[in-house]
């Protein structure tokens, strides 16, 4: 029997699925559009455009663009002191950093799930600790 929490939850789920297909198919419309030298500011433009063309007027954050090594960035984050968890983070993205620089340049479908390409890096996972710590 489904409560009143549970139901809430399937409409969020539902409304936040429906939202992160609308932003991949942003990103292949705009993605399909491209030719040799536009830039992430005009990338970036054409998805808030795109965007704004199927009624989108509130956002969690404008739309933004990377291309090259900046697609995979790892450094977006930081700590104040020890922090062996983002230490590990870190690592494990390092590690899926060429996996998704090498599936962009294929222009994988955004659409696919991400995990079919992360097979070879299966092994390494699991808890561990930080390398400091080995």
């Amino acid at each position: 029997m489904a409560t009143a929490v549970t139901s809430e939850r399937s409409v969020q789920l539902r409304g936040f699925r429906t939202v992160q297909r609308l932003a991949c198919a942003c990103g292949e419309a705009v993605a399909a559009r491209f030719k040799p030298g536009v830039t992430e500011r005009e990338a970036a433009r054409m998805r808030r455009q795109w965007l704004g063309e199927r009624g989108v007027g509130d956002r969690f954050h404008l739309p933004f663009a990377w291309f090259g090594d900046r697609a995979a960035d790892i450094g977006c984050s930081g700590s104040l002191g020890v922090n062996p968890v983002r230490n590990m983070l870190m690592a494990d993205l390092r590690a899926h950093r060429g996996l998704i620089l090498r599936e962009v340049r294929e222009r994988r479908s955004s659409l696919r799930p991400f995990g079919c390409g992360t097979q070879s890096l299966k092994g390494r996972g699991g808890p561990r600790r930080p390398a400091e710590e080995r």
